[in-house]
């Protein structure tokens, strides 16, 4: 018996008890007490009637209550055991969540690095549209510099051309101005050895220079304009005191000029670095 039912017990007991002491007191202070008895009698009957009814009724009371604490039980294990599993879960999951924080960490790092290398390949890009804009200018420079340099040979050809044309008349004179060079070498030679001044017989400044360039024909002196050089000049050639020839400008710049073969001696040759001057040296 759960003790439940055994404090129903006791209570009925105690009102039993109770039940008597109050007849016993009847007993003493009435008249009949024999019927008082029997009535008590008759009440204790149905008092334990009514007392092992209640009883039964807290049986099966306290069985339903059996029955639903051994449910709750059953449902307490259950639910501890589904904590367990959601626990078991809840730790399988941290374990994930970790795992999912270093690939989320991993993941972060190689975004940096390819947000790193996409600001290098944007620096890269910039760098070379800004070469691409340089090289794009100086084609467009070297362009320019292209069609210059063709108009200048253009020109040189022209000059070429013309000094070629009186290369050949001076190649027709050659024969005549060598005679006649000879000849004038003999008399002003002469006229040296006599003290003759020549600088105050002839009317061409002294200018000196030197051969610069030799370039089909053409020969490049480094005297010009700004040195009185005139077209129709002519230079003296030598090479030291050796003489070599003599040459006439055709051609005049600031800086230098351009003269024509007139002779040279016989197997001598104009180069380059050889001195010139409008009076045969003494």
């Amino acid at each position: 018996m759960s003790g439940l039912a055994k404090a129903f017990v006791v209570i009925n007991l105690i009102l039993a008890i109770f039940f008597l002491g109050s007849v016993s007191t009847l007993f003493t202070v009435q008249e009949g007490w024999k019927q008082a008895a029997e009535d008590a009698g008759q009440a204790l009957d149905d008092l334990e009637g009514r007392a092992d009814q209640q009883a039964k009724d807290l049986k099966g009371t306290i069985d339903s209550l059996q029955n639903s604490n051994d449910g709750l039980t059953a449902n307490v294990e259950n639910l501890q055991s589904e904590k367990r599993m959601l626990e078991d879960n809840v730790r399988d999951l941290r374990t994930a969540n970790g795992e999912k924080d270093k690939q989320i960490s991993t993941f972060g790092a190689r975004i940096e690095l390819l947000e790193g290398q996409i600001a290098d390949a944007r620096n890269t890009i910039e760098t070379k549209e800004n070469r691409i804009h340089d090289l794009t200018q100086q084609a467009g420079d070297a362009e320019e510099a292209k069609k210059a340099a063709v108009a200048a040979m253009n020109r040189a050809v022209l000059d070429r051309q013309n000094m070629a044309s009186e290369l050949e008349d001076a190649s027709a004179q050659l024969a005549t101005i060598t005679a006649e060079r000879d000849d004038l070498a003999v008399l002003i030679e002469t006229a040296q050895h006599r003290g003759i001044d020549f600088s105050t017989v002839v009317g061409v400044p002294k200018i000196d220079g030197q051969v610069v360039a030799v370039r089909e024909g053409v020969i490049v002196l480094s005297v010009g304009r700004d040195d009185g050089v005139q077209v129709g000049y002519e230079f003296e050639i030598y090479d030291g005191r050796s003489y070599v020839g003599k040459v006439r400008v055709e051609t005049i710049l600031d800086d230098m000029s351009g003269a024509k073969i007139l002779y040279t001696d016989s197997g001598r040759k104009i180069s380059t670095g050889q001195s010139a001057s409008t009076r045969l040296a003494g």
